[in-house]
């Protein structure tokens, strides 16, 4: 009988232990992740097309949003790009977008591509990383120059992408106009099947280095990119946001040069309608946490940057209010 009683109070013992333990562990777990509310409010970030930049870190920045902020659950869409993204939100179907810097200042304003299409439904959360205007060909089309696109087909981006208004303001400082090509609306993946099917001659992209479609494509076709000249890289940063950028020879197989080009910021837009608390949350969780990104752009995303070329007065209240907590903003 003592020994029945003893056996009992050890399993006894071995139970509770063990229920210590998980109570423990869930603590811990707990603990590195915000307490999320009874029921979190659904967030719809729009993105890009699947093979750029826009949809891969958004997903990730969604992902990690959902896990720092307790009030919100944030989930990517595919979008078409920039001037698209802004359109989502003006139609309240969209809550947060990725643009690039230059579209949502046109779309501020009402000006180049927004010219009699003003919106200001949206706010500025912050700058994310640079967008490299990209055009890629194979080496067998004989291009060297912008002048040679003349009469050729090229792919432009998605309808409502961001990369129409690159490649408009690429052909404007070298002389020429959209009419000069036959331009085709693709999506990066779309543009790079293309250029293997032998139905373009080249493809603008602008997006993060390196851009996965441009690797797919570099994979199967011996290819080069645009390489710039220094007076169009001066004008294009005189005129626009822009900034010099170089891509260094080898950053796609069998990319045997450097090529000179631009780089535009792009940003995180949030609907007006969003509130400025979430908002704040939103802006704190990005710029506090880039260490639980994995996308290789998110190492661009610093508070040191997030109001590179942004007029405050586009902030969205939310992000302002974060940034002046900050002493970034007076």
């Amino acid at each position: 009988m003592k020994k029945i009683i003893a056996l009992l109070i050890a399993a006894v013992l071995v139970l509770t232990l063990a229920g210590c333990a998980k109570k423990t562990d869930t603590a811990e777990t707990a603990a590195t992740e915000a307490p999320k509310t009874e029921k979190a409010k659904f967030v719809n970030m729009v993105t890009g097309g699947t093979a750029g930049t826009y949809y891969a870190l958004g997903a990730d920045l969604c992902n990690m949003l959902t896990k720092t902020v307790g009030s919100i659950d944030v989930s990517p869409s595919v979008g078409n790009g920039s001037a698209s993204n802004i359109r989502e939100i003006s139609a309240g179907n969209a809550d947060l977008a990725f643009s690039q810097a230059d579209v949502a200042i046109y779309a501020w304003k009402g000006i180049e591509t927004f010219a009699n299409e003003q919106t200001q439904s949206f706010g500025v959360i912050g700058v994310l990383y640079p967008e490299v205007v990209q055009a890629a060909y194979c080496d067998e089309t004989g291009i060297e120059t912008v002048k040679d696109f003349a009469g050729r087909s090229i792919s432009i981006g998605a309808a409502g992408s961001g990369v129409y208004q690159s490649v408009v303001d690429v052909l404007t400082v070298s002389d020429m106009k959209l009419e000069d090509i036959t331009p085709n609306y693709l999506s990066f993946a779309e543009s790079a099947d293309a250029i293997k099917n032998n139905q373009i001659d080249a493809a603008f992209i602008t997006a993060g280095i390196p851009n996965s479609a441009i690797q797919d494509l570099a994979s199967v076709r011996d290819i080069e990119l645009l390489n710039l000249d220094d007076a169009a890289v001066e004008k294009l940063c005189a005129e626009k946001p822009y900034t010099p950028y170089t891509i260094a020879a080898g950053t796609y197989q069998g990319q045997s040069r450097d090529a000179k080009t631009v780089a535009i910021n792009s940003v995180l837009l949030a609907s007006r309608e969003m509130s400025e608390d979430d908002v704040y949350a939103i802006t704190k969780a990005i710029y506090e946490n880039t260490s639980e990104l994995t996308h290789a752009s998110a190492a661009f995303i610093k508070i040191e940057t997030a109001l590179d070329g942004i007029d405050t007065e586009m902030l969205h209240p939310g992000a302002l209010k974060y940034y002046q907590e900050k002493g970034l903003i007076k």
